[in-house]
């Protein structure tokens, strides 16, 4: 909840002092550390729920975080087209730096 609360309060930071390119980068970048947040979240509740053993069908247990992997997939390659740093990026240097002297 905090990260999602420093989303809005920088993006909005951004769009009120800063140039409207900064606030285009701020907003995709956020935008995609909501999407890993999302599909971060589906896979918990659908590991915590385990909808499968209840006799629901493999379509509607998969239908929400497929969703929330192509929100991602989407997010990630525009950020990577545009040249902003997007959280799949984050995510390997901060592995990176955990594991390698």
């Amino acid at each position: 909840m905090g990260k999602i609360l420093i989303h809005i309060g920088g993006l909005c930071y951004s769009l009120v002092v800063g140039d409207g390119n900064l606030g285009f980068s701020y907003l995709l970048g956020s935008i995609d550390h909501l999407a890993l947040m999302w599909l971060s979240l589906e896979v918990i509740s659908l590991i915590n729920t385990k909808p499968w053993r209840e006799g629901v069908s493999w379509y509607r247990v998969l239908m929400r975080p497929i969703v929330a992997v192509a929100a991602l997939s989407l997010t990630t390659i525009a950020c990577n087209h545009f040249g902003v740093e997007n959280s799949i990026v984050n995510m390997t240097e901060s592995m990176q730096t955990m594991f390698l002297p």
